[in-house]
C-alpha cells in the first residue's frame, strides 16, 4: 500500500463517510491492519479477514463474528489481539486491554461503565469500539453515541463528535432522546465556533421544546450563559427571559433540584453585573464625571449671582439654562447607575440565599457563602439590603455557615443594622454545631486572657465583640445538652492559656532538664490536672460536621490526661511541645505557643484547604495540594497548633542543628564554605558595600554549592519509591510556590518550611507575614515565591521544567478559573 493511500485510510477512518469507505477498500488488493481499523471504526463488513492478521484484523475479525452469531470465534480472535497488545508501548497496551475489554463485553452480553473523567484524545480508540459494540448489540445505542460525542466535543475533537451525532440523529429515538441528540448538537456548534448557528439552533430548541420539559430549564441557563459570552444582549433581557424564566419554571413544576441550580446561576449572573457596577464607581472615570458635575454646578452659582446687565440677556439665560439640564442628566445617569447597582445586589443576595438553603453542600457554595457574607457586611447601609437579610438569612441551614464563622464571629458588634442578625446565627450555630463554634467564641472572650498570666501587662478596654461573645457562651451554658461541653472548654482553654504564657527563659530549672531531655511541666500548671475531657473532641483534630447536628453517637478523640514530659523546639517565643493522652489510645504533640497572634496563621490554613478543594476538581491524575495543619487561637496572643509528625524543617537537613545534628551541605560538601560564614559574609557586604551584593552573592554561591538532591538518595534506595519521593516533592513545591505567590506568603526561611519524611512533600509553618505584609519589612521581600539553589537542586536533572513548570502552571489556571 502506498504512502498515498495509507494517509487516506489514516483520514477515512476518523472522518470519512461510510459511502467513500467501501470504494475505497474494494481498490485495494492487499488489505492491512489501517484497511481493517478503518473498516470496524465505520461498521463496514465487507472485508474478507485473513488467516494471519495483526490487532485490528483480530479486532474486525471478533466484531464480524459478533455480528454473524459466532460467540466463541469471536472470543479466540480476542485472545489473539491480545497478543498482539504486547507489542505495544504501555500507553497503548493499556488503552487497547480496554478496547478489547469492550469487545469481550459485547461477546459476554455484559454492560461495562467507561469512566466519565477520560481523555477523549487518548481514549478515543476505546470510544469508537464502544460506539459500534453498542450498534452491534442494539441496546442503549442513543445514549452511548451521545456519550461518545460530549467526551469528544469537550476534547475539542469536532470531527468524531459530529460523526457521532449524526449516527445518532439517523436512528430512531424518543422524544427526550431526540432533544438531548439536539442539545448536544447545539453545544458542538458553540464550541466549535459557529456561534451564531447554535443560538439559532437553540432558539429553535426552545420553541420545540414543550414547557413541561425538565430540559427546558437547563436550554435556558445554556443560552443566557451563551447570551452573556457572545455579548450580544442586554443584561436585563438574559436575566427577565432566560434565567428568571427558568428560575420560575422550576417554582411552577416544584423541581427543588433545579431550582436551586437556577438561583446560584442568577446570582452568579448578576454577582457579574454588580462588580462591573462597583468597578466603575471605583474607576478613574467616576471621579471625572463628578468633577464635571462639580464644576457644571460651580458654573451656575457664578451665574445665578452675576447681576450685571449681561445676566438679563437670552444668551445668559439659555447657557444658564443649558448648564441646569445638564445637570439634571448627569445626576439622572447616576443615580441610575446607583439604582441598577443596588437591584443588582438585591438580586444577588436574594438568589445567593435562595441557592444556599436548596442545594447540598459543595465546594461552590462553601465559596459563595463567604461572597454572601461580604456582600452583607459591606453593604449594612442599604435598608432593603437588611430587611432581605433578616427576614431570610436565618432560613439557610446552620451548618453551611460554619466556614465563614470566623469571619462572622470577628464582626459581631461592628455590623451595624444586621448585628443582632449576626448574633442570632452565631449563637444557633453554635448550638447546632457546638466543637467548630464554641473555640471561636472562646478565643474572642478570652481576648485579653493572656494579660493574666504575663507579669506587668495591663489589659486594655473590653471589646464589644468580646462582651458579645460572653453573653452568647453565658447563654449556651444554660442549655443542659452544652452545659457540660461549654464548661469543660472553659476549664481547658484557660488551662492552655495559662501554659502558653508560662516564661521558660526564667525557668533555670527547665532549661537546665532540657538539654537532657528530661524537662517537664511545673506541677503548678493547670493542664497537669486535665483528666478526662469528654464532652468535646481534641481542639487540633478536624471533627466531621454532622448536618443534622447530632454529635451524640460521634466517636471522637477526646483528652484523658497530659502528659509531664515536655520541651521547646527553639525559637524567639519559646513554644512548647505538648504530649496528650487521647482516649483512642494514641498519643498526640500538640504546639503551644504563646505571645503570638496564631488568628493569621488560622486564616491562611483555611485559604490553603479552600484552594485544595478547588484543585482537587481539576487535578485528577496529580498530588497537586497544600499540606495543612489545625491551628486553634486561643486568645489575642496564644493559642496550639497540631504537630505535624515525621517531619523536618528543611534547614536542619541542609545545615544541620547547632550541637546535634550535622547538616548535608557539610557531609556532601565538606570544603565548602560554612553557611554561618557565607551568612557574615552577605550581612558584611550588605551594610559596608551594598552596591557589591550581587557580585558578592555571586563569588559565595560557587563556594556553597546545593546538596538537596542527596536526600532522596539517603531516605529511598528503592528506585520506583525513589522516583515516586521526587514527584511528590516536584509538586508540591509547585503547589505552595504559586498558591504562596497568589496569598503574598513571605517569612520563607528554611526553618519555616518542613519536609514530610514519609512523602517529601512540603509543610509551611509560621504563616504571620502574609498578603504581601513582606514587602513592608525593613528589607522588604520582593522575590514572588522561595526556589532557591537546593530547593531547585532536589528537583532532579529537569531542574525547573518538566513536572514542576507543568503543575505550576495547572495550579495558576484553576485558581485563575475560580
Amino acid at each position: 500500500m502506498t504512502r498515498d493511500m495509507e494517509g487516506v485510510l489514516a483520514a477515512v477512518k476518523h472522518t470519512a463517510p461510510s459511502l467513500l469507505l467501501p470504494t475505497l477498500l474494494a481498490t485495494q488488493s492487499t488489505v492491512t491492519e489501517a484497511h481493517y481499523e478503518s473498516a470496524w471504526r465505520n461498521s463496514q463488513w465487507e472485508l474478507n479477514p485473513s488467516t494471519e492478521h495483526g490487532l485490528h484484523g483480530n479486532v474486525y475479525s471478533s466484531l464480524l463474528s459478533v455480528k454473524n452469531g459466532a460467540l466463541d470465534t469471536a472470543m479466540l480472535h480476542v485472545k489473539e489481539a491480545q497478543v498482539k497488545c504486547r507489542d505495544l508501548n504501555p500507553h497503548e497496551h493499556f488503552v487497547h486491554i480496554h478496547l478489547l475489554n469492550e469487545v469481550s463485553s459485547l461477546i459476554n452480553k455484559e454492560t461495562r461503565e467507561l469512566r466519565a473523567d477520560l481523555d477523549y484524545s487518548n481514549w478515543e480508540v476505546v470510544y469508537q469500539c464502544r460506539s459500534v459494540v453498542s450498534l452491534l448489540r442494539g441496546d442503549n445505542v442513543i445514549d452511548t453515541l451521545l456519550n461518545c460525542a460530549r467526551a469528544a466535543r469537550l476534547s475539542n475533537d469536532y470531527h468524531p463528535a459530529t460523526r457521532f451525532l449524526r449516527q445518532g440523529l439517523q436512528l430512531e429515538s424518543t422524544p427526550q432522546q431526540s432533544l438531548a441528540l439536539k442539545s448536544e448538537q447545539c453545544r458542538l456548534e458553540w464550541s466549535s465556533g459557529g456561534r451564531r448557528v447554535a443560538l439559532r439552533l437553540m432558539d429553535s430548541l426552545l420553541r420545540e421544546c414543550s414547557e413541561d420539559s425538565p430540559h427546558y430549564p437547563e436550554l435556558l441557563i445554556t443560552k443566557a450563559d451563551w447570551l452573556t459570552e457572545s455579548n450580544t444582549e442586554f443584561p436585563s433581557y438574559i436575566m427577565e427571559n432566560c434565567l428568571e424564566e427558568a428560575v420560575k419554571w422550576c417554582q411552577d413544576h416544584s423541581d427543588t433540584t433545579t431550582l436551586g441550580s437556577a438561583h446560584l446561576k442568577l446570582a452568579l449572573f448578576a454577582d457579574e453585573q454588580l462588580k462591573q457596577h462597583d468597578q466603575y464607581f471605583a474607576s478613574s472615570e467616576y471621579q471625572k464625571e463628578l468633577q464635571v458635575l462639580e464644576k457644571t454646578e460651580f458654573d451656575i452659582q457664578v451665574l445665578k449671582k452675576n447681576k450685571t446687565a449681561a445676566a438679563k440677556t437670552l444668551s445668559h439665560k439659555k447657557q444658564l439654562n443649558n448648564y441646569n439640564n445638564q445637570v439634571t442628566q448627569d445626576r439622572s445617569k447616576l443615580e441610575k447607575r446607583r439604582c441598577e447597582r443596588t437591584e443588582y445586589l438585591l438580586t444577588t443576595v436574594r438568589h445567593y440565599i435562595y441557592s444556599l438553603k436548596l442545594c447540598s453542600t459543595s465546594l461552590e457554595n462553601d465559596l459563595l457563602v463567604f461572597r454572601l457574607c461580604s456582600l452583607l457586611l459591606d453593604n449594612t447601609d442599604v435598608p432593603e439590603l437588611c430587611e432581605l437579610a433578616i427576614e431570610e438569612v436565618p432560613q439557610i441551614p446552620t451548618y453551611k455557615l460554619l466556614p465563614p464563622i470566623y469571619q462572622l464571629a470577628a464582626r459581631l458588634g461592628g455590623a451595624g443594622e444586621l448585628d443582632q442578625l449576626l448574633q442570632d446565627l452565631v449563637r444557633s450555630a453554635a448550638s447546632d454545631h457546638p466543637f467548630h463554634v464554641l473555640p471561636t467564641l472562646f478565643a474572642l472572650r478570652n481576648a485579653q486572657l493572656d494579660c493574666t498570666y504575663i507579669k506587668g501587662s495591663k489589659p486594655g478596654p473590653t471589646e464589644t465583640r468580646t462582651k458579645i461573645a460572653s453573653t452568647i457562651l453565658a447563654t449556651l451554658a444554660k442549655e443542659e445538652r452544652l452545659s457540660k461541653v461549654v464548661s469543660d472548654m472553659e476549664r481547658v482553654t484557660n488551662a492552655y492559656v495559662e501554659w502558653a504564657n508560662y516564661n521558660l527563659k526564667e525557668d533555670a530549672v527547665f532549661l537546665a532538664k532540657q538539654a537532657s531531655g528530661k524537662a517537664k511541666i511545673p506541677d503548678s500548671m493547670k493542664i497537669r490536672r486535665l483528666r478526662d475531657i469528654d464532652s468535646f473532641p481534641l481542639l487540633t483534630l478536624d471533627t466531621p460536621v454532622q448536618v443534622n447536628g447530632d454529635y451524640s453517637t460521634a466517636n471522637f478523640p477526646t483528652i484523658l490526661g497530659i502528659k509531664a514530659e515536655t520541651y521547646t523546639p527553639g525559637g524567639l517565643n519559646m513554644p512548647k511541645v505538648t504530649h496528650v493522652l487521647c482516649s483512642d489510645g494514641v498519643e498526640r504533640k500538640q504546639l503551644v505557643k504563646g505571645n503570638d497572634d496564631l488568628r493569621q496563621d488560622m486564616v491562611m490554613e483555611q485559604v490553603f484547604d479552600v484552594t485544595n478543594r478547588l484543585l482537587s476538581k481539576e487535578a485528577i491524575s496529580r498530588n497537586l495540594h497544600m499540606r495543612t495543619y489545625k491551628v486553634s487561637p486561643l486568645s489575642q496572643r496564644s493559642g496550639i497548633l497540631e504537630w505535624c509528625e515525621n517531619t523536618q524543617p528543611l534547614g536542619t537537613y541542609l545545615v544541620g542543628r547547632a550541637g546535634s545534628v550535622e547538616g548535608a551541605h557539610a557531609r556532601y560538601r565538606p570544603g565548602d564554605l560554612k553557611s554561618s560564614q557565607v551568612r557574615a559574609t552577605l550581612r558584611t557586604c550588605t551594610s559596608s558595600s551594598p552596591s557589591r551584593l550581587p557580585e558578592e552573592y555571586k563569588r559565595q554561591c560557587k563556594k556553597f554549592k546545593p546538596v538537596f538532591r542527596h536526600y532522596f538518595t539517603e531516605q529511598f534506595v528503592n528506585p520506583a519509591q525513589w522516583y515516586r519521593q521526587k514527584s511528590n516533592y516536584a509538586y508540591s513545591l509547585a503547589t505552595s510556590s504559586i498558591v504562596g505567590h497568589i496569598v503574598g506568603l513571605g517569612d520563607r526561611h528554611v526553618q519555616n518550611i518542613l519536609i514530610d519524611m514519609a512523602t517529601s512533600e512540603l509543610i509551611h509553618i509560621d504563616l504571620g507575614v502574609a498578603f504581601d505584609q513582606g514587602q513592608l519589612l525593613h528589607i522588604p521581600e520582593k522575590v514572588p515565591f522561595r526556589l532557591t539553589r537546593d530547593l531547585v537542586d532536589g528537583l532532579g536533572i529537569t531542574g525547573t521544567e518538566g513536572v514542576f513548570r507543568m503543575s505550576c502552571e495547572h495550579v495558576m489556571k484553576v485558581l485563575q478559573a475560580s
